[in-house]
């Protein structure tokens, strides 16, 4: 049983979630909060597996929540957001949350809606798609981080590259991501970028064997990593 626990000020969403965990045998919501004061003294006493947090809240926003909660809690905290800025997301990430997720949630039962992110920090998750797996450990193992707002696009877009040939990443792509999670496709290509840049970074010796010293841009690194997924999984891209 996952113990799960809401910070929002909209009542309205904390009620849809409540009623959506529900139909999910192993999850649980052990409390609600409107505020970032209110949430801060529930966590910390009800201990919860996974705190969904709001990003702005009345009286403490998000940040100052991870900000003040006790090092010794093992809660992890799924940051929500409607502010799709790197520095948003870098700053909840250097607080200690676990990942940050752009709001609306998805609640569709696909491979990235809430329900997964949360079994997948929980350490119990269940991919959907058919490479998951494979395109997961692929890049786990180039230095990214499934926390970084990137991770999941690149993750979709290696998915829908593996499944059928496509030539042009910023009108189908990037577009069919950004139609999903409700952004633009400017927005797609500046956190893949930015997970690139990170991955880039880390002097992986992974990274450096697969492409290169120098920096790939993204249509570079995305047709290089389908490539070697695809003589991976032994499968035909039909164009």
């Amino acid at each position: 049983m996952i113990n799960l626990m809401i910070a929002d000020d909209n009542k309205d969403l904390c009620e849809i979630l409540k009623e959506y965990f529900e139909f999910y045998p192993d999850l649980k919501c052990v409390g609600v909060a409107y505020d970032g004061f209110t949430a801060l003294e529930m966590v910390s006493a009800l201990e919860p597996d996974i705190l969904i947090l709001d990003l702005a809240m009345p009286n403490l926003d998000g940040l100052g929540v991870l900000e003040r909660m006790p090092k010794t809690l093992k809660t992890k905290v799924i940051l929500g957001t409607a502010n799709g800025r790197d520095f948003v997301h870098e700053g909840a990430l250097e607080r200690g949350a676990e990942m940050v997720i752009l709001k609306p949630f998805l609640l569709d039962g696909s491979n990235g809606d809430l329900i997964s992110r949360i079994r997948m920090i929980n350490g119990c998750g269940q991919p959907k798609a058919p490479h998951t797996n494979t395109v997961c450990s692929f890049l786990l193992s180039l230095g990214f981080k499934p926390n970084h707002l990137g991770y999941r696009y690149i993750e979709m877009a290696l998915e829908i590259m593996l499944r059928e040939w496509v030539d042009d990443l910023f009108k189908v792509i990037y577009i069919q991501i950004a139609s999903k999670y409700e952004t633009s496709p400017q927005n797609i290509d500046a956190a893949i970028r930015s997970a690139v840049l990170t991955a880039y970074a880390s002097d992986n010796a992974n990274f450096s064997n697969i492409f290169g010293d120098a920096k790939p841009s993204n249509s570079t690194f995305l047709s290089t990593a389908r490539e070697y997924l695809k003589e991976d999984l032994k499968i035909d891209i039909k164009k």
